[in-house]
């Protein structure tokens, strides 16, 4: 829908006779949208030969603010000429033969100097529309085939501080906040999509009920590979926040040498009192309506998941033989009395990190430890690695790295394999060296194929867990045997589309995928995600955005009080609790705690998997917080957190059209959740402060919600009063 919309530029054209040093200017033009205005100008070079234009002024219309003044390049263009090793740079401030306002945006002819012969034109398209909120940009550039296009990026804006307190999230995890952002050093770049750039947008606001913040995102459907950056331009009191584009460069040089950035760079203002949450919706929005990887969704939440994962509760970390492993998962079923989740790690004969990947047969008393455990209501699932292949693959030899992995790798420009080396040892005592594999090469594709059809199918798993698939960011392949485009672009998602979408059809359809870490373009290849890497000051934007529509589950374990913190954390999220080794339930302040908020999930499950995750409740009182080293594997990281933890889900009921898609639009608010968890040994008493209109809900009935699943009818009047939350307990209210 997106791609099919026209553009419209809608502004005045001035014609303005000026001099300045920087040569004269020609003509400007202001787009105008329902929340910003952009002024685009046009002047003659300083060199008195050709044009240049620029971005001279960026205004918020409510409250009026001004976001950006000077001269800001309208794109960037990177490219190599002929056989040159260092790439050659182009922009919007260079001069121009010329340049001229179009229907959409603006075009630039033949950039005066060395490249003035090759065709080069570049078409910037500008969207603003006068009743819809937002400016979009889009970038297209052409020329000879004596050039490489590498990269390029548009809209990118240095955003202007003021007096007022500023908060940035970049979204690492499941969005990192950078507090003082103005004043603090700000330096975030990631590869999206990976671990660290799961969703493609950015945010800055005021911290203060009158002030004004701002949204930017790559609205694109494809999910092409992109890089985004946030940070201090040379430490002014300045926040630049760009994206930028690699291009896929075609196998064969056939027609036009033309490439684009594939849908939108959005701009956004966020309204007074707006802020993380506000522009996880705006992202949200468009990604129901738009993302070619949001999956197909039904009265009962996700379609293509099955029940048991929608309603699981909790899951275990088990190692190794059968023989260890079912009576250790057999008793973490009888301690939750209900269904749980099992993720069997080293069942495999070949050590860990090393001989990928292959994994069969498998350790003795595999085959039958699984059906044990499926037969006494455990549904197990083993780690793979979903993308890597040993360079000495069978021990210490080289088995069939050299005429299998070594073609399916990933490859530089200069045609090496991408290698990379993690904890494992060889037998002789050296690092184990594993190459990164494409999904586009065929080999890698029947590999990957196989193994997971064999523990699927073969061996009978409730699923399997592919590692790394979600946590690594795309490699910018140059093997031209893979058959897929050079470097950049939409086919690494594509070719994951096609591999794993197969591999869906040839198991059934209650079986399940899960991988590592939450990138969204995977969300409807997988079901589940391990979330281990989420630390920092982090707020639920990804939660926002895809609550009920993907299953997280798990955060790093450790055996001290961060693990309070970090079930809390699951809970509010909306994740599962778990991906620690069972044998943390015979740890008493562990076990107090996790138990009776995993049986409060259990009682509102409902909620988990067929609501989504609002504005949370904001107490207003005095509350302690915990600050504890959360212990990424080894890595420090410190948390802070306030001891009770709180948040807010709604289920809505939607209509359907023809085809059964969901009518987002229809949604009608049926009833809400409010969800209050304290992991400290203290009580602590707080007013509560509640967004109703956010929710939907004018409340005619309010239940308390206990652990056992015990609803106690509550009144408005007790719901403004201050409430108490007692130390270790996790419970909630019902609003209808």
């Amino acid at each position: 829908m997106l791609l099919k919309k026209m553009w419209i530029g809608v502004g005045v054209l001035f014609l303005l006779v000026a001099t300045s040093l920087q040569g004269e200017e020609v003509g400007s033009k202001t787009y105008a949208s329902q929340d910003l205005t952009a002024n685009v100008v046009i002047r003659k070079a300083a060199s008195g030969e050709g044009f240049q234009c620029f971005l001279q002024e960026v205004v918020a219309k409510e409250p009026n603010r001004v976001w950006f003044q000077g001269e800001g390049d309208l794109f960037q263009l990177h490219f190599r000429w002929k056989e040159e090793k260092n790439g050659r740079v182009l922009a919007s401030t260079n001069a121009w033969e010329k340049i001229e306002w179009t229907a959409d945006g603006i075009r630039l002819e033949n950039p005066l100097g060395e490249f003035q012969n090759q065709g080069i034109v570049v078409e910037i398209g500008i969207r603003a529309e006068k009743d819809v909120p937002g400016i979009g940009w889009r970038l297209t550039a052409s020329g000879s085939w004596e050039i490489t296009w590498e990269n390029g990026r548009t809209g990118v804006i240095s955003l202007a501080g003021n007096e007022a307190k500023m908060t940035a999230l970049f979204p690492d995890c499941s969005g990192t906040l950078y507090p003082d952002a103005m004043t603090s050093e700000i330096s975030c770049a990631g590869r999206y999509p990976n671990l660290r750039t799961v969703m493609p947008w950015m945010a800055l606001w005021e911290d203060s009920p009158t002030g004004s913040g701002f949204y930017l995102a790559a609205h694109d459907p494809t999910g092409a590979v992109k890089d985004l950056r946030m940070r201090h331009p040379e430490k002014e009191k300045k926040i630049r926040m760009e994206i930028l584009y690699p291009f896929p460069i075609p196998l064969e040089k056939e027609g036009k040498n033309q490439v684009s950035t594939t849908g939108e760079v959005v701009w956004r203002t966020l309204k007074p009192g707006q802020n993380w949450y506000d522009a996880a919706v705006i992202y949200r929005d468009w990604v129901r309506e738009n993302a070619s990887w949001y999956p197909a969704m039904g009265p009962e939440g996700r379609v293509s998941t099955p029940m048991w994962l929608k309603r699981m509760c909790v899951l275990g970390r088990v190692f190794g033989f059968a023989k260890d492993v079912v009576p250790v998962a057999k008793a973490f079923r009888d301690f939750w009395d209900m269904p749980v989740g099992i993720h069997w790690y080293h069942w495999h004969q070949i050590p860990f990190d090393n001989d990928y990947p292959h994994y069969f047969p498998p350790k003795e008393g595999f085959r039958e430890g699984v059906a044990e455990l499926q037969k006494y209501g455990c549904y197990v699932f083993p780690y793979t690695n979903g993308r890597l292949w040993d360079t000495r693959d069978r021990g210490s030899e080289d088995w069939q790295y050299s005429t299998h992995g070594k073609l399916a790798a990933c490859k530089d420009a200069a045609g090496e394999p991408r290698l990379e080396r993690y904890r494992s040892l060889e037998s002789d005592g050296s690092r184990v060296v594993l190459a990164g594999m494409c999904p586009g090469s065929a080999i890698w594709k029947e590999k990957l194929t196989e193994n997971i059809l064999t523990v699927v199918n073969e061996y009978g798993l409730n699923g399997v867990y592919m590692d790394q698939i979600g946590a690594v960011p795309p490699y910018l392949c140059y093997d031209r045997t893979h058959g897929h485009p050079l470097a950049g672009g939409s086919w690494w998602i594509e070719e994951y589309r096609k591999v794993l979408g197969d591999a869906r059809r040839q198991v059934a359809p209650e079986k399940i995928f899960a991988t590592e870490c939450n990138a969204e373009i995977y969300v409807n290849l997988v079901d589940a995600m391990v979330c281990w890497h989420v630390e920092g000051k982090h707020v639920p934007a990804y939660a926002v955005v895809y609550s009920g529509v993907v299953f997280p589950y798990g955060r790093s374990y450790d055996k001290n009080a961060a693990m309070r913190m970090k079930w809390a954390d699951t809970l509010v999220k909306g994740d599962i609790p778990g991906w620690f080794p069972p044998d943390f339930m015979k740890i008493p302040e562990m076990a107090e705690y996790l138990k009776p908020l995993v049986y409060f999930r259990h009682h509102t499950v409902e909620y988990f998997y067929k609501g989504e995750l609002c504005r949370p409740p904001k107490l207003t009182g005095e509350v302690p917080v915990w600050s504890e080293d959360w212990n990424v594997f080894g890595r420090k990281s410190i948390n802070t957190m306030s001891v009770v933890q709180c948040a807010a889900r709604r289920i809505l009921d939607y209509d359907y059209d023809a085809a059964g898609r969901r009518i987002w639009k229809s949604g009608k608010p049926r009833s809400a959740l409010l969800i209050f968890t304290n992991f400290s040994d203290e009580t602590v008493t707080s007013p509560v402060e509640i967004d109703w209109t956010d929710l939907g809900i004018s409340p005619q009935k309010l239940e308390r919600v206990e652990p056992d699943g015990k609803r106690i009818p509550m009144t408005l009047e007790e719901l403004r009063s201050p409430l108490t939350f007692p130390a270790g307990k996790t419970w909630g209210i019902e609003a209808r």
